[in-house]
């Protein structure tokens, strides 16, 4: 079932006027790799640590990736805040008809 909705969520994201942003498409397949990579380098961790009792790989590489990582999810997700700022999702509409009744009531 959930299967279905994923299709129909991209289906829709890759087709224009859809009123679905292609932007969110690519934070969301942004954050899934992320996740996934982050999992990959704990994965590789924790078998060290069990098989070698120790960490003998080099750290500042698991650090380059992760920083690449945070640096990517940076670079995508403040453009989308900024778009949805933008957009005035967070503002209240505010027009003539609502500045005549506030005005009525005073």
């Amino acid at each position: 079932m959930w299967i279905k909705n994923v299709f129909s969520y991209l289906g829709k994201a890759v087709q224009s006027n859809t009123g679905i942003s292609s932007l969110s498409l690519i934070v969301i397949a942004i954050g899934v790799m992320s996740v996934v990579t982050l999992v990959v380098i704990c994965a590789c961790m924790l078998v060290e640590v069990i098989f070698n009792h120790t960490i003998s790989s080099s750290l500042e590489g698991y650090a380059a990736i992760i920083t690449s990582l945070s640096t990517l999810v940076a670079a995508v997700m403040v453009p989308k805040a900024v778009n949805n700022y933008g957009e005035s999702k967070y503002f209240k509409d505010y027009n003539e008809s609502n500045v005549e009744e506030t005005e009525n009531l005073l």
